[in-house]
């Protein structure tokens, strides 16, 4: 059974539910098992159509197929369904990031930032698409409020070392990637 089962008995009992804290399942984009997560969570939203949480993650399983437009209804639903959580609007941005929409990806978390200030996820997604879009000067505060918010995140610090790169400052570059590197075989 996919992890994403579980909350179909929970969507039956709860009239609203707002997505929990990740943006997603934890699963690989290319995975089999993403896919078949699909119909657990077409399960979870005929039983309570106000499932937020179901309706972001199969908008984040759409998406990581490539499907953007699937996913951004999801997101969209989801968002009504749960106006003071930010992780629909974060994975509405990222859809809107993919299709090359980055004053709307950038828009989205803007406001997600609005409801969560702390947000590093908001913050090191609207740096990316401010990289996007050449605003590099916006960028670098991004990727640093993310690096102060969550120093143990290596997907800021990969970003700010790709920022740095552009910038011409390779040694601010090679230290965010050895730091990157050092964090990694942590992780392992």
């Amino acid at each position: 059974m996919c992890c994403c089962a579980a909350g179909i008995e929970d969507a039956a009992s709860d009239q609203k539910h707002e997505p929990p804290p990740s943006s997603g399942p934890d699963l690989d984009p290319s995975s089999s098992e993403l896919q078949s997560a699909i119909p657990d969570f077409n399960e979870a939203i005929r039983l309570n159509p106000g499932f937020a949480f179901a309706w972001n993650n199969r908008g984040f399983t759409f998406a990581a197929s490539g499907d953007y437009d699937r996913a951004m209804k999801d997101f969209e639903e989801a968002i009504r369904l749960a106006p003071k959580s930010e992780l629909p609007l974060i994975n509405r941005g990222r859809a809107y990031q993919s299709k090359n929409q980055y004053d709307l990806a950038i828009q989205d978390y803007s406001n997600a930032l609005e409801l969560q200030p702390d947000s590093q996820l908001a913050y090191n997604n609207r740096g990316m698409a401010y990289v996007l879009q050449k605003q590099y000067q916006s960028a670098a505060p991004d990727f640093d409020r993310a690096l102060a918010l969550r120093p143990d995140k290596i997907a800021p610090r990969i970003s700010r070392r790709a920022l740095r790169v552009v910038l011409g400052d390779l040694d601010g570059a090679l230290e965010d990637c050895n730091l990157a590197l050092q964090m990694q075989k942590i992780i392992c």
